[in-house]
C-alpha cells in the first residue's frame, strides 16, 4: 500500500512540474521600429487583430478566450493636461465602446506604469450580443506617452473568465519594456 501511495505520489509530482514548466515557457516580441518589446506565455499565439495593433495575441483556447493587443500612435498634444484630463474624466475614454455597445460601464481607473513609465488604466464592461448568445467582456486598457507616441495595451476577455485570465495578460503587462 505504501508503494502505491508512493507511486501516486511521484505521478502528481511529474504531472505537477509538467504543467509548471509549460506555464513558465515564455515567448519574446521585440518591435524595433516602435521601441517596445514584450513577453507572454506559450499558450497564447500571435494573430492578426482588427484594427491592425502593433502586436496582437490571443489565448489558444477556444473554452477559456481572450486577447492583447498593443496600439502605438504619434502623440502631438501635451502630454500633462492629456494625464489630467483622463485621470479627471476616465468614463470618456470608453465612450467609443458605449456608442458601439450600449450598456458599457466603467469598472475602475488608476494610476500604473508601463516598461517604468507612468501611466493609467481604465476597465469596462459590455454586453457583446449576436442572434445566439450575449456575453459580457471585460477590458483592461492601460497605457501612457513616451517622447511622442502614445502606447495602449488593451486586454479583453469575457467577464466569467477575467481572473483566470488576467493573470495571464498580467505577464505582458509586467515584461512590457521600451527600447
Amino acid at each position: 500500500m505504501k508503494t502505491i501511495v508512493q507511486i501516486i505520489g511521484a505521478f502528481l509530482l511529474t504531472a505537477l512540474l509538467c504543467q509548471a514548466t509549460h506555464a513558465a515557457s515564455v515567448k519574446n516580441y521585440r518591435n524595433h521600429s516602435l521601441g517596445f518589446e514584450v513577453s507572454y506565455l506559450d499558450n497564447w499565439e500571435q494573430s492578426q487583430g482588427p484594427g491592425n495593433p502593433a502586436f496582437f495575441i490571443k489565448r489558444k483556447s477556444v473554452e477559456e478566450p481572450g486577447s492583447i493587443s498593443i496600439s502605438v500612435a504619434n502623440f502631438t498634444g501635451d502630454k500633462d493636461s492629456f494625464m489630467k484630463e483622463i485621470k479627471a474624466h476616465p468614463e470618456k475614454f470608453i465612450e467609443e465602446y458605449r456608442q458601439r455597445f450600449p450598456g458599457a460601464k466603467m469598472l475602475g481607473s488608476g494610476d500604473t506604469a508601463m516598461g517604468g513609465v507612468p501611466g493609467y488604466f481604465v476597465v469596462a464592461s459590455y454586453p457583446l450580443k449576436n442572434p445566439n448568445i450575449v456575453l459580457d467582456i471585460v477590458t483592461w486598457q492601460t497605457f501612457c506617452i513616451k517622447g511622442k507616441r502614445i502606447y495602449l495595451i488593451s486586454f479583453e476577455t469575457p467577464l466569467l473568465l477575467f481572473e483566470k485570465t488576467f493573470d495571464e495578460a498580467q505577464v505582458v503587462l509586467d515584461t512590457f519594456n521600451f527600447r
